[in-house]
């Protein structure tokens, strides 16, 4: 499959989803998740929004390393998973 088909496919998936598990580590080192709507650009970026007295916020702020979770659509067996920096 071409890169451009992959970039497509992943696109449409998070657009039909919607719902993303963000994942980030608190300052004790452990990990914490939360459910949330994300959106994405055309190029994949990511983009969600929480408010500043969320400890995925508080996290963040300490550790931008973030991995979020798409899916799992049963109909194509395929989930979309991302870890970067916020």
């Amino acid at each position: 499959m071409s890169e451009e088909k992959k970039r497509v496919k992943i696109l449409n998936f998070i657009k039909k989803e919607k719902i993303g598990v963000v994942s980030t580590v608190n300052s004790g080192g452990s990990p914490e998740a939360a459910t949330m709507v994300v959106s994405q650009t055309d190029d994949l970026n990511l983009i969600f929004q929480t408010p500043n007295h969320y400890r995925k916020y508080q996290n963040l702020k300490k550790n931008p390393h973030v991995a979020v979770t798409f899916g799992f659509s049963i109909e194509e067996f395929i989930t979309v998973q991302y870890e970067g920096t916020a």
